[in-house]
């Protein structure tokens, strides 16, 4: 739901590690990593609209796809 309520703001605290999904508190950073992959991938399957934070901070953004990334052939392989 808080991919959908506010995309851009979600991927803010994903980046900035403060995602947290209620009740529970502020997830670590792979997983606020892999919510971002997951809600990069989503939203983009599914809108056409932009994010802002993807160009603005779109070093950081492609830091966790790679950290997602590598994890998963790490884990798998």
């Amino acid at each position: 739901g808080l991919l959908e309520n506010d995309f851009d703001a979600t991927l803010r605290a994903a980046l900035d590690c403060t995602l947290a999904l209620p009740p529970n508190p502020a997830l670590n950073r792979p997983q606020c990593d892999v919510a971002l992959a997951y809600g990069i991938r989503n939203h983009a399957a599914h809108n056409t609209d932009t994010a802002p934070t993807i160009w603005n901070r779109f070093p950081q953004v492609q830091q966790a796809l790679f950290r997602v990334l590598f994890a998963t052939i790490e884990r798998l392989y």
